[in-house]
């Protein structure tokens, strides 16, 4: 039966040389909740396929209680993957593909600090030159740059053991505008994970390329 590792095919009707491949992602929380698939039964509780759907809210990576009742002492949402990240080289390009969202990182982003407006010449640049064989990089929206948290860690606030390189340590450009005040959109520090408006005339901050890995 498969599972995620793969097994050897006894000898018999082979010669014992084959095997039965395995798939990592085989576990329960890809799975719907109650659906079992090749005995693995299912815990997620989101709906895929489009339309409404529950959005699965993952844990912050906080596991220090302060007092009874906080983050660190229920530790809610949904478990990280582990491994939670995998890295993948293409010719000289290196991105990090998230199991927790999907989704496929710059591994080592530029650090050069752009106002927003040029942040976006800088992602069609770097689409213009099929960065790791890929022209759909775009600037992360809110949600998406602060998945990358790890409320636990501190510069960076990045989850322990990541593999990213060149860092910094200041806020990042979303391309999420401030409601309200379309001269502003938000950014995520990697130093400590706050999020704050910064003036898109202005800033300056550097902006890390993503795209969805499925």
């Amino acid at each position: 039966m498969p599972g995620t590792t793969a097994q050897a095919i006894t000898q018999g009707y082979h010669d014992g040389t084959g095997e039965v491949a395995g798939d990592a992602d085989l576990v329960a929380e890809n799975i719907r909740n109650d659906i079992t698939i090749f005995g693995v039964t299912g815990t997620y509780e989101g709906e895929g396929g489009g339309g409404t759907y529950n959005a699965a809210v993952p844990k912050t990576g906080q596991t220090t209680s302060d007092r009874t009742g906080d983050d660190g002492y229920w530790q809610q949402g949904v478990a990280w993957p582990d491994p939670r990240f995998t890295v993948t080289t293409n010719g000289t390009a290196e991105v990090v593909t998230d199991h927790l969202t999907g989704l496929m990182w710059v591994r080592a982003p530029s650090s050069q600090q752009w106002n927003w407006t040029f942040a976006f010449v800088a992602m069609a640049n770097i689409n213009g030159s099929a960065y790791a064989g890929y022209s759909d990089w775009r600037m992360p929206n809110l949600h998406e740059l602060q998945s990358l948290i790890d409320y636990g860690q501190l510069d960076p606030a990045l989850p322990a053991g990541h593999p990213f390189t060149n860092i910094v340590l200041s806020r990042y450009w979303s391309s999420t505008t401030r409601a309200g005040n379309e001269t502003g959109a938000w950014s995520v520090s990697m130093g400590a994970g706050t999020v704050e408006v910064s003036v898109k005339s202005s800033g300056p901050h550097p902006v890390w390329p993503v795209r969805d890995a499925h």
